[in-house]
């Protein structure tokens, strides 16, 4: 059912304080959604050695344990989003992937984290969808791309910061054979690590409820809100915009986790760097990297976007694909610590770039009322290929094709080179289907 856009007044915005304080809260909510998702990724080696596991196996850990249920509730999450109060939703779901953390850190068994890494991903999965859902019924039009460049920061302060922070934490309980827990008893390092910043996220889910529901705007007729058809019937009017723009977006971040997932154990591996060390070193240059990016691209998007630009903020994953080239090169060829750091650091810039424009495009080309389905369903398809895979294609590159740890970094190449190309011809190919759903949403609601 296609309606005509009812117009939305600048005054039937929230006031900027009230939006502004609510983007600063999801946007920390979101870092530490982040910060719990990869803070794994920095004690690879002592779960494979305490838990007797491969790096196959970490890879699982790594992307399918997180994602599975992750997609399996995208979808009616989505569903969920459009339809009920998405603050309160997002609470369940904060409440949720922090006490999986902690319970990471109190697992002796593979299934024991296999099992806590699944419920972090669902708990993970409200957020998303509902703040990207949200943060257009707070800033008109023109404000957006820098709301969500603000909020995209989240994902890099949060991945980059979990090395940062998580560097301190192992720096600060080094040479303890154990650390004692009130209530918990003695815990190994890489436990303790999960217990303190799965903790955090508990008094987040408590700070939520000072952020007010907006009220949804531009939506005409609440019925064809609910409808799920409504979604489907639009992604067949326009099924190459869907395939070219979630393509382009899940193969940027496919890359991103290969990077995220490997980097730290590639740099243990070639130049004997602990985990320790490379948080501190490496953690904050990029944090601060992926800040510049994700301030950058809301600003280049929204240039772009300005004058209906053919293309718009979609070209962003363009500049992306040429970037990435050096920087894979960089990161797994160097014969140097300071060389393979800065290409990972760079790495983090580039990938940036994507995940703030990333959020603005998938609203750009659908009506207000299909955001969280249109959201949500990308992150199904995002997740099962991008964050499941991303983390696990390095690893079988490397332990199934080149048959020899030491040769990660090839694995890397191998896995990324195929995923960078496409980053490359989905937005080329793309930018006509983008057009002519963007002037659809324009004029649909």
């Amino acid at each position: 059912m296609s309606m005509s856009s009812a117009p939305v007044s600048a005054t039937a915005y929230p006031t900027r304080g009230r939006a502004y304080y609510a983007l600063g809260m999801l946007t920390f909510a979101s870092f530490l959604s982040f910060l719990d998702r990869t803070i794994l990724n920095l004690v690879v080696g002592p779960i494979e050695r305490d838990l007797h596991i491969t790096d196959t196996q970490m890879g699982i850990l790594q992307g399918f344990s997180f994602t599975i249920f992750f997609t399996l509730t995208a979808i009616p999450l989505g569903a969920i989003v459009d339809r009920t109060q998405r603050r309160n939703l997002m609470i369940i779901g904060i409440t949720l992937w922090s006490a999986m953390t902690i319970w990471s850190g109190l697992a002796t068994s593979y299934t024991e984290l296999l099992l806590a890494r699944i419920g972090v991903g669902v708990g993970e999965a409200t957020l998303i969808p509902a703040s990207v859902s949200m943060l257009p019924d707070y800033f008109p039009p023109h404000q957006r791309g820098r709301a969500f460049g603000v909020l995209s920061v989240a994902a890099i302060i949060g991945t980059s910061g979990s090395y940062f922070i998580g560097g301190q934490i192992l720096h600060a309980l080094s040479g303890a054979p154990v650390v004692h827990f009130p209530l918990l008893g003695d815990l190994a390092v890489w436990q303790a690590t999960f217990v303190i910043v799965g903790l955090p996220g508990l008094v987040m889910a408590l700070l939520l409820f000072t952020v007010r529901e907006p009220v949804r705007l531009g939506i005409t007729n609440a019925t064809d809100q609910e409808s799920p058809i409504s979604f489907l019937r639009y992604v067949k009017r326009h099924p190459k915009a869907f395939i070219y723009v979630w393509g382009a977006y899940t193969m940027t971040t496919y890359v991103a986790y290969c990077l995220i997932s490997w980097g730290p154990t590639l740099m243990a591996r070639n130049f004997g760097v602990s985990a320790g060390q490379f948080g501190n070193m490496v953690g904050l240059p990029s944090a601060l990297m992926g800040l510049a990016a994700c301030l950058l691209t809301g600003w280049v998007g929204d240039r772009m976007t300005k004058g209906n630009k053919r293309g718009g903020r979609f070209r962003i994953t363009i500049i992306w694909a040429f970037g990435m080239i050096p920087v894979i090169l960089l990161l797994t060829l160097s014969h140097s610590f300071a060389f393979s750091a800065i290409g990972y650091v760079f790495g983090t810039f580039f990938n940036s770039l994507t995940f703030g424009s990333a959020y603005a495009v998938m609203q750009e080309i659908v009506p207000p009322r299909m955001r969280g389905r249109a959201t949500s369903s990308w992150y199904f398809f995002n997740s099962l290929l991008a964050n499941g895979l991303g983390p696990l294609i390095p690893a079988l590159a490397t332990e199934k094709i080149l048959g020899d740890q030491s040769m990660l970094g090839f694995g890397i190449i191998l896995a990324s080179a195929p995923a960078i190309l496409l980053g490359f011809v989905f937005p080329w190919l793309g930018m006509g289907p983008f057009e002519r759903a963007r002037a659809d949403a324009a004029a649909t609601t």
